[in-house]
């Protein structure tokens, strides 16, 4: 009679010690060495998505994971934010004056969508809001003395009379 063989676990397997056999690692999780007796937990900025990975994969631009501990899929930046990094643990809020519609993915910060002249934005917009006169707001800011989302109240020592005409 022939004494069994203890053989190492392959990668993306582990078991304990006198297992009949190795088991799969869960998904959100991965093992890259063989012979091992516990998973690791994908780290931040990374995915598992099926059980039995060797590898951990990295979160593309446009997603995130925010913490360790098993992430099988990366999370979508909402509407009005972006990521332009792989590996990121969040997203980014679009700046005033810009837009970042939803389903988009910026690949460089300079990508987000200025809102065209006489529109508006605030901080991490996914759309641009029409002022009531166009030339209250120019490239998505407003002008001097102007302040609100339209543009369409004055700052401290500015006013505006009855029929919207700014005076200084």
């Amino acid at each position: 009679m022939r004494d069994r063989a203890c053989d190492d676990c392959a990668v993306g397997k582990v078991s304990d010690a006198g297992a009949a056999q190795c088991t799969d690692c869960v998904a959100g999780k991965y093992m890259d060495s063989e012979g091992q007796i516990t998973c690791r937990d994908c780290a931040v900025g990374h995915y598992c998505p099926v059980p039995g990975l060797a590898t951990q994969t990295i979160c593309a631009a446009g997603g995130f994971a925010p913490a360790p501990g098993g992430a099988v899929e990366c999370t979508v930046c909402a509407p009005g934010q972006y990521m332009s990094l792989e590996g990121s643990t969040a997203c980014v809020d679009c700046v005033k004056g810009f837009y970042c519609p939803p389903g988009r993915v910026f690949e460089e910060a300079s990508e987000q969508t200025p809102c065209p002249v006489g529109m508006n934005s605030p901080k991490r917009a996914r759309t641009c809001t029409k002022c009531p006169y166009e030339e209250w707001c120019v490239e998505g800011k407003c002008n001097e003395g102007h302040k609100g989302l339209a543009c369409d109240m004055c700052l401290m020592n500015w006013y505006m009379d009855s029929v919207g005409k700014e005076l200084g």
